[in-house]
């Protein structure tokens, strides 16, 4: 009797429940069972019914009266703002401010930060703490040195950058020799970049030694929208500035990157006396005006073009065209497109689409329509009332 229940509830007289579903939209199970069976129907067929499918499902969920959790996430990709070379600071602050974007420099800041390490460190630290407390000194000095090999390998984060500083700490520590002991600790100290670090890990004759060269260094001071006018995002040994902050740094080797919303980006590992005498300039992203823009970027967010007088180009509202090593908007249908959208699409040719579609409106039609029997001969009886929805 089980068996045969259940065989009878998995297989249902869809005939029976589908009149059953309108007049009691609640009955979750049948509900389910019946976004199922489309579902299936659908996705036997060919990839491209999903579409279909979807739209379905949502006409169904509305008939239904039930909650529908969507597959796809409903969240959208921001808009990527970009600024036009003769577009000034001052209008594309106020665009960026005042509309739902996020500049080019910030999304490439971001996708900076989310790429793969060249190393993991956490890792090559845990076994590098392992060997420093089994008393195994060269082992120990060997973990050390593959962490402090990686400073200048990526634009590290502020955890990551910890683990170079400690470990750099470490190997001032095993290092017998007082002269390399020194040049260890003025690599941390021009690593460091204010980082808050826990120095009652060390030894305190090597912590006073480290404050001794703090003091000692010459600090110099740098403006950095001088070394890069057209860049607004600045990250100097893996820390984030401004183009508009003034930095103090002590001599030594520093890993640059510098990001633009509109010039292409940069990246140099230099001397701080290389650096001082730079001034950075790299290629425009935008050319042309607003109504015809090239630029080449690979994105998939939309883009927006900010050029004078908050004239916008959106990538939403127009087509592209890639011609070689550029994209180019364009406005202009081929005529092989005319021809290709005058076609119909494969999936309304299938009949079964065309079936479904008519069962699930007639449904609609019948729930708005038709109700419980009860309930119209009471309303035959009373005054006909206007309501608005279901």
């Amino acid at each position: 009797m089980k068996k045969q229940n259940r065989q009878k509830l998995a297989t249902p007289d869809w005939s029976a429940v589908i009149p059953d579903l309108i007049r009691n939209p609640e009955n979750n199970y049948y509900s389910c069972k019946l976004k199922a069976l489309l579902g299936l129907s659908l996705f036997r067929r060919r990839p491209e019914s999903r579409k279909i499918f979807l739209y379905l499902l949502l006409i169904v969920s509305f008939v239904l009266q039930s909650p529908l959790t969507y597959a796809t996430s409903s969240t959208t990709l921001p808009a990527i703002l970009i600024r036009s070379v003769e577009t000034t600071s001052t209008e594309f602050s106020a665009y960026a401010e005042t509309e739902p974007v996020k500049t080019y420099a910030q999304h490439q800041l971001d996708n900076k930060r989310k790429q793969p390490r060249p190393v993991k460190l956490q890792p090559l630290l845990k076994q590098a703490q392992m060997d420093f407390v089994s008393y195994d000194p060269n082992q120990s000095k060997k973990s050390f040195q593959l962490i402090a090999e990686q400073i200048h390998s990526f634009d590290w984060n502020t955890e990551e950058r910890k683990i170079i500083f400690y470990s750099l700490f470490r190997l001032a520590q095993l290092e017998k020799d007082l002269q390399k002991q020194k040049l260890l600790l003025q690599e941390a100290l021009v690593f460091e970049m204010d980082l808050k670090l826990d120095l009652q890990l060390f030894p305190p004759p090597l912590v006073e030694l480290y404050f001794q060269q703090k003091k000692a260094a010459v600090f110099v001071s740098l403006h950095l929208k001088k070394i890069f006018p057209q860049h607004e995002m600045i990250l100097i040994n893996g820390k984030f500035y401004s183009n508009q902050q003034k930095v103090k740094l002590p001599y030594g080797i520093y890993r640059t990157s510098a990001f633009s919303s509109s010039h292409a980006s940069w990246n140099q590992t230099l001397s701080l006396s290389q650096l001082i005498s730079k001034k950075i300039n790299t290629s425009a992203l935008v050319r042309g005006s607003c109504r015809k823009p090239t630029f080449n970027l690979s994105n998939k967010n939309p883009i927006r073009i900010l050029f004078p007088n908050f004239c916008v180009w959106n990538s939403l509202q127009h087509s592209l065209v890639k011609t070689g090593d550029n994209i180019v908007p364009t406005d202009i249908t081929m005529a092989e497109d005319l021809k290709e959208s005058e076609q119909k699409p494969e999936w309304m040719e299938e009949e079964w689409i065309w079936i479904g579609a008519a069962l699930i409106v007639g449904a609609g039609a019948i729930f708005l329509l038709g109700g419980d029997k009860n309930t119209t001969q009471k309303e035959k009886k009373k005054k006909p009332t206007i309501k608005i929805g279901f």
